[in-house]
């Protein structure tokens, strides 16, 4: 990937696996010559947790030298709890976020309106069970994230927790951006089609 990078000076856009990314092509974007990041989509597999991790100074220089830089990144349903936190860096301009974990998650979510707030537009996650604190953290997100123009919660919430987002986000219901449910419903709830939105 490095060697790329090097050879494709005018590079905006780019779509990879962690497995593909380090400090180096990070820091090759920094570059004098090369154009600055636009948009950067990372997928992480839990074959490749032993990959070494991506500094939070790469990450900071990064959004440095590509300030309008967005970045999309979706953990799979192999991903272990504790490797997406550490993968989840506050230096990380991250426009869109995906936890595909089928576990609790609500640590994560958290974590990503604490470390998001002022970036956050898109927001999925698979999480079971239905629990007090997914409520929380759902709340609490749609209270920090106000850029969030799309969000999609597969995991039951209360109807109040529902009300109190579309109050914050009156635009998720208005442009039928989101999946929310309050009673369970034989899936699939939505297909990846609405997830693009």
């Amino acid at each position: 990937m490095l060697n790329l990078v090097k050879s494709c000076k005018k590079l905006k856009y780019l779509k990879l696996f962690n497995c593909s990314l380090s400090d180096e092509v990070l820091a090759q974007f920094t570059g004098e010559r090369q154009a600055r990041l636009e948009f950067l989509g990372v997928k992480y597999h839990r074959e490749q947790k032993f990959v070494r991790d991506i500094s939070s100074d790469a990450w900071k220089r990064l959004g440095e030298c590509s300030p309008r830089l967005c970045v999309s990144l979706v953990f799979d349903y192999t991903c272990e709890t504790g490797d997406t936190a550490k993968a989840m860096k506050p230096e990380i301009p991250v426009v869109e976020l995906r936890l595909d974990s089928y576990t609790v998650a609500y640590q994560e979510i958290f974590q990503a309106a604490r470390y998001y707030s002022k970036s956050l537009e898109k927001f999925i996650v698979f999480t079971r069970p239905p629990s007090e604190e997914v409520n929380d953290a759902i709340m609490f997100l749609s209270s920090r994230c106000k850029k969030l123009k799309s969000l999609h919660v597969f995991c039951i919430l209360k109807t109040e927790t529902i009300k109190k987002v579309f109050a914050a986000h009156p635009c998720l219901e208005e442009d039928g951006h989101y999946t929310l449910k309050d009673t369970y419903e034989i899936g699939p709830w939505a297909d990846e089609e609405h997830l693009k939105r």
